[in-house]
């Protein structure tokens, strides 16, 4: 397998989304990858949709998410320049004055668009120290080649369990922390709950506890596939210090913005994924926004 990818890296993008075009077909068509749980969820999430455009954000999905897999084979060997025209910064000048002066700043992001490429690219393009905190994958071979693809060009990944250690060490330097925080916690992990997409979805702690932490301003950043292989930046600053302990303001924030990004591009984001798979319990380690209805989705003897 790792022979087959150094191979694959080697062949030029145009050649790769050939093969791309393929791997469509058999994961659409033949193998029919979770087909069930990307047409339910975007049925879910966009009630006013006829069948019809379901099916051609369906479609459209697995043609992004091919050319994303291919698009990632092709990280090992393409270099910052090629990276860098390929993506469109569109208000950079709105982050600029932080980086000029040194401040550190926390940026959000989610799982779409070109976001394997664009981890690498953030330190050579904002010129600045970049920190993505990042879960590692269960499949060691797959991890090792998207931590090498991921970090060439200067991005040091932290994983997600020894995040906050790694920010109180270098709390005092300037520093980009970024996250790509939108799939689903892990049975475990304690959970913040909001509507999302029509659904209760559980949601990571660690962007709100890391700005409490750090008093950061938080700035999340939307990736907008403008056609293939080419992509468009957008800034949005979503919080500024100082931040009350508990008050999940920046977690509101962020997931609002991942929905209007959402919404923009639908076709661009992991449906794959199975964000809404468990529903709130009302164990005392969940939490849950104030304007979440609880009576809605919680067992009576479970209501806190």
């Amino acid at each position: 397998m790792k022979l087959l990818i150094a191979l694959l890296a080697k062949l030029p993008l145009a050649s790769l989304y050939k093969l791309s075009n393929g791997l469509y077909w058999l994961a659409y068509y033949l193998v029919r990858y979770r087909r069930d749980i990307v047409r339910s969820n975007l049925s879910q999430a966009f009630p006013d949709k006829s069948l019809a455009e379901i099916i051609r954000i369906e479609k459209d999905y697995y043609r992004f998410i091919c050319d994303n897999f291919m698009e990632a084979i092709a990280s090992q060997n393409i270099s910052a320049e090629e990276l860098a025209s390929r993506f469109e910064f569109t208000n950079l000048e709105l982050i600029q004055p932080y980086l000029d002066n040194k401040q550190s700043l926390q940026l959000l992001s989610i799982h779409q668009g070109g976001w394997e490429w664009l981890v690498q690219l953030l330190p050579y393009k904002l010129k600045a120290p970049v920190d993505a905190i990042y879960k590692p994958l269960h499949d060691d071979f797959f991890d090792a080649i998207f931590l090498a693809n991921r970090s060439k060009l200067g991005t040091q990944l932290i994983p997600s369990s020894k995040a906050m250690k790694h920010i109180l060490r270098k709390r005092k330097e300037f520093h980009l922390i970024t996250m790509t925080a939108d799939q689903a916690p892990i049975r475990k992990d304690k959970k913040y709950w909001q509507m999302f997409f029509n659904r209760p979805a559980p949601f990571y702690l660690g962007s709100q506890k890391i700005a409490e932490l750090t008093q950061n301003p938080v700035v999340y950043f939307a990736v907008h596939r403008v056609k293939r292989g080419y992509y468009k930046v957008t800034f949005e600053i979503i919080a500024q210090p100082p931040y009350a302990k508990n008050s999940y303001q920046v977690l509101d924030n962020y997931i609002a913005a991942m929905q209007r990004a959402i919404t923009a591009q639908p076709e661009t984001w992991l449906w794959s994924n199975r964000k809404w798979r468990r529903s709130p319990s009302g164990d005392s380690s969940d939490i849950f926004a104030e304007d979440f209805p609880k009576h809605q989705y919680l067992p009576e003897q479970n209501q806190p």
